[in-house]
């Protein structure tokens, strides 16, 4: 495997010694970093777009959380409500039984 890459190596040497070879991969390399900074810049536009989507998503998000906090503690609220109504009922019931509508 070692004298396959000596030998490639080799032939590259020899291939690199003729000029017009020179400038026909120095060309295509000059292309192959044009595609690269091309492609470079595409990625820092998708990397602006999704951090602003992330911006987005977290606004979002904390709006949902601060909702959903709302709605629980209404929640939570109406069923304090709820237990506290019973006893009154029980108390107004009774005194309603015997005749008297007065709250405790």
């Amino acid at each position: 495997m070692l004298k396959n890459y000596k030998q490639t190596l080799e032939t590259l040497r020899d291939k690199l010694k003729d000029e017009e070879t020179r400038t026909i991969i120095t060309e295509e390399c000059l292309e192959e970093m044009d595609n690269i900074i091309e492609n470079i810049g595409v990625c820092r536009e998708f990397a602006s777009t999704l951090q602003s989507d992330i911006a987005r998503y977290n606004e979002h998000r904390k709006e949902f959380l601060r909702t959903q906090k709302t709605f629980e503690f209404l929640t939570l609220n109406e069923k304090q409500k709820k237990e506290k109504k019973g006893p009154d009922n029980i108390c107004s019931y009774k005194y309603k039984k015997k005749g008297n509508n007065k709250k405790i």
